[in-house]
């Protein structure tokens, strides 16, 4: 089969490019297939024909459920070869992958009951999908096994016919090149006759179902609608209000240049062919207003920070938000900071884009306390430009009523939140998950984890009908036991601009830190050091380098120990060590210094890279102390009640009295507690009848300790 003119016309290839000649029958006549789509430029047609063709992933699995268990390995590692082989061969332009169950590319099996000798091919014509079965009622010796093998692979891949040796040949690999060539010009040239309106990664779901409703009229003819739609597109041309009635004159003035430095910042990411102009009455695209305090938000004691609406026509704001002068469970005043993160995300949505769990982002807002200003990302800058752009090219092509066709990306991922193996600490986790394209457009993805511990890797555009793996990749460096993160995923699947994908991983830390009786060395006795041990779980025993103790004036050494000790953090149970113990200096501790706790982190060294430093938080402690050092009763709307611990392990102590300087509070002692044999728990009641509930003091309590006859906590409610 020549390529048509067209085809050249498109890509500039020379005529003389043909199908080889050990092409398969089911690839001609695909082939012939989509070149008709082309020369009629029938994108529609061709985009659903293009999905058959090879694609640069493939999925197998291999069925040896009939298969006799001593044979079942052996089966297997020559179709695993044999994979492998092509993969290498074709130099990594294609990958295949093993799946032990769901519907795969290729699939292997072997029936007992199969007439005739060797293996039968099947391959669905709707696909490129492969059954390859052998049959076992003669039995089949494993060289054959193998030579059905790359057989299968080849039929996925397009190929009719392979050279009769066991392995690949040069021959078998440049027919595979070929035809993974062919295929994937074929598939540009379909997806150069599509509509060009392509939604970019970023834009929210609202933007992308209203370029959807958009394409829908044109293809409908209903140009009226299409043009009634169309003024909720964002413009060139952006007004915004800014109403201040609410607002005492300081925070006028305030809030009023907050709002100019938000236009300040998306003109510059927008640029200069966006003009932006603040209006003072009439309706605006932007508008933006305060409220002494919004309703609750359902399911938590907090108040919405702000209310955010999408007009619904051309007589409304395309988008409208009410910022709350208070906000969050405590009902903090709202701050500059705050009241620029929401105009900046307001003027964001104007322009289509997505909400973004990334704090710190234009569109990673938050309802409560918002700490520091945002600023708007590289990608929000370049998804803001791309709508823009798109937005101007929908109402052109309303203006000239022009007829398209439907044309978006379909998003499948094969499983909806990722495993990892366990893993030593260090060791890289990986783990994939299958994403199939199942739309009739390029599906671009953007990938990023919720934290510097996981990554994602993932093609940047998946073609019509063909498949990839999202590779999760964990760095377990810095982590131990379970852990449990997120991958975002973003797409311009109208339907699923953005995925979460919960990720989890057990890590095995290669060394535990073991406190034999306690974390808290107790200054009131004459000893002058501390111990703990460092344990090493793998059997390879690292060495320690050096040890620092940040935040007291201590040192520290270690020695090797192979033995039994108790954990502190395990009660009752004894442990055996195979590492360090490590001694901790005391004697340094200031003389005199005041009671109270401290802490103090160990960071012990060691030559294990994959280790690196073990840290150990210790506590110092003098004389009684109360954990926590004050009281918080939080926002009662009621009577409420919260709990304090105080404790001196090893010198009993008795509490004479416990009094405070507020009315509204009264206490239950509760001494000898099984969690603390040497110490007290005290729960603090609040009466539920303070004004307002906001509460401030100090609690009082009374010991038989001359050293220690008081002891002073603070307390309070939260403080408006």
């Amino acid at each position: 089969m020549i390529i048509p003119s067209l085809f050249f016309a498109i890509f500039g290839l020379k005529q003389d490019f043909v199908i080889p000649a050990e092409a398969s029958a089911e690839y001609r006549k695909l082939a012939t297939e989509i070149e008709g789509a082309i020369a009629e430029r029938d994108f529609t047609k061709g985009s659903k024909l293009i999905s058959r063709l090879p694609g640069t992933m493939a999925a197998y699995r291999i069925d040896l459920s009939k298969v006799a268990q001593t044979k079942r390995p052996v089966y297997q590692a020559a179709i695993t070869a044999a994979a492998k082989a092509w993969q290498t061969g074709l130099a990594d332009g294609i990958t295949f992958k093993s799946f032990d169950s769901g519907v795969t590319e290729i699939l292997f099996r072997f029936d007992p009951t199969a007439a005739g000798f060797g293996w039968q091919f099947v391959q669905d014509p709707s696909s490129s999908r492969v059954t390859a079965t052998a049959s076992l009622k003669p039995g089949i010796p494993l060289p054959d096994v193998a030579a059905g093998a790359k057989l299968a692979f080849a039929r996925y891949m397009g190929i009719g016919t392979v050279s009769k040796s066991a392995g690949l040949t040069d021959k078998d690999i440049q027919v595979a090149k070929k035809i993974f060539t062919l295929s994937r010009l074929l598939e540009d040239s379909i997806q150069a006759l599509a509509p060009t309106f392509n939604v970019p990664v970023g834009a929210s779901t609202e933007f992308h179902h209203l370029v959807l409703d958009i394409e829908s009229a044109l293809i409908a003819k209903d140009f009226v609608r299409a043009e009634k739609l169309s003024h909720l597109l964002p413009t060139v041309s952006v007004s915004w209000s800014l109403d201040t009635s609410k607002l005492n004159a300081d925070q006028k003035t305030e809030y009023s240049q907050i709002a100019k430095a938000v236009e300040n910042q998306w003109q510059m990411a927008v640029g200069e062919a966006v003009k932006f102009k603040k209006v003072d009455s009439g309706r605006a695209d932007i508008a933006i207003s305060f409220e002494p305090i919004l309703s609750k938000i359902s399911g938590t004691s907090g108040v919405a920070g702000a209310a955010i609406f999408l007009g619904a026509d051309s007589t409304q704001p395309r988008v409208e938000t009410v910022i709350g002068l208070k906000r969050g469970s405590n009902l903090l005043k709202v701050l500059g900071r705050e009241v620029y993160n929401e105009c900046l995300f307001t003027f964001g949505r104007y322009f289509g884009l997505a909400p973004n769990p990334m704090l710190g982002t234009a569109m990673g807002r938050v309802e409560g306390q918002m700490f520091n200003p945002n600023s708007i990302a590289s990608q929000e800058m370049a998804a803001a430009r791309k709508i823009i752009k798109l937005s101007q090219q929908l109402r052109e092509a309303i203006q000239k009523k022009q007829v398209i066709e439907s044309v978006h990306p379909i998003l499948s991922l094969g499983q909806e939140s990722i495993a990892f193996k366990e893993q030593f600490q260090g060791d890289e986790g990986r783990a994939q998950v299958l994403v199939t394209n199942t739309g009739n457009s390029p599906l671009e993805i953007e990938v990023r984890g919720d934290c510097g511990c996981i990554n994602g890797e993932v093609v940047s555009v998946l073609a019509p009908g063909k498949s990839t793996f999202l590779t999760g990749i964990f760095n377990t460096i810095e982590l131990a036991g379970d852990v449990h993160h997120n991958l975002i995923l973003k797409t311009n699947d109208p339907d699923r601009p953005m995925i979460i994908i919960p990720v989890s991983i057990s890590v095995i830390p290669r060394a535990e830190v073991v406190f034999p009786s306690s974390n808290t060395a107790y200054m009131d006795t004459s000893e002058q050091s501390f111990s703990f041990y460092v344990n090493s779980v793998e059997p390879k025993l690292f060495k320690v380098i050096e040890i620092a103790v940040i935040g007291l004036p201590f040192t520290a050494k270690s020695e090797l120990y192979d033995g039994e000790q108790p954990n502190f953090m395990k009660q009752g149970q004894i442990q055996k060590i195979h590492g360090y113990k490590v001694t901790v200096d005391t004697s340094k501790m200031p003389v005199g210094a005041i009671f109270g706790r401290q802490s103090a982190m160990v960071y012990v060294r060691t030559d294990n890279p994959k280790l690196g430093v073990v840290k150990a938080q210790m506590f110092v402690q003098k004389g009684i102390v109360s954990l926590p050092e004050s009281v918080y009763l939080g926002s009662p709307q009621g009577v409420s009640d919260s709990s304090l611990v105080l404790i001196r392990l090893g010198r009993p102590f008795k509490v004479k009295s416990i009094t405070s300087d507020s009315k509204y509070l009264t206490f239950e002692n509760v001494p000898n507690s099984p969690t603390y044999p040497s110490g007290y728990t005290i729960r603090v009641i609040y009466d539920g009848k303070a004004p307002g509930h906001r509460l401030k003091g100090t609690i009082t309590v009374e010991t038989d300790d001359a050293k220690q006859p008081t002891i002073k906590i603070p307390f309070q409610t939260s403080q408006t």
